[in-house]
């Protein structure tokens, strides 16, 4: 009886003992990526200042933006087991599309934003003026500033 026990006080420590080296593992890999995210981040952060300081600004106004949207409603299932249930959820998927010539190049870029269609608009003709950049030199290094959708 006595040995049955130490034997199963044996594996509860080496049960505790991996929880406590997987713990370790995910803290690990978590602070990993947490610091390859944000190192991502400064680096894109600093080639879009770059490219404000040394690239072509092309300010385009609210018309010239295409604007086309599709929304849908989506039904997920959430919890499970007994507890399950569906939801429906709102999708938007915004595609702001704009075509310029500028200084003899053509420029034709989409871009990709998931908001209410009527908030993007509102917000895009209350900012009345965007800003394209692109580098002289590379016209495929380029950006169009929406920064300011997604600040409060």
């Amino acid at each position: 009886m006595i040995a049955i026990y130490l034997f199963l006080e044996s594996w509860i420590d080496l049960d505790v003992f991996i929880v406590i080296i997987l713990l370790c593992i995910f803290l690990l890999f978590h602070v990993v990526v947490k610091y390859h995210t944000n190192k991502l981040r400064k680096e894109i952060d600093t080639v879009r200042a770059n490219l404000i300081k040394t690239g072509t600004k092309i300010p385009l106004k609210y018309d010239e933006l295409e604007i086309k949207t599709n929304c849908w409603v989506q039904e997920i299932e959430v919890d499970s087991g007994t507890e399950s249930r569906n939801e429906h959820i709102d999708i938007n998927l915004n595609v702001i599309i704009f075509e310029k010539t500028h200084r003899g190049h053509h420029f034709k870029e989409e871009y990709r934003i998931n908001m209410e269609p009527e908030i993007l608009r509102m917000k895009l003709a209350l900012q009345n003026e965007v800003y394209f950049y692109y580098n002289a030199n590379n016209f495929d290094d380029n950006f169009l500033d929406l920064d300011f959708l997604f600040k409060y």
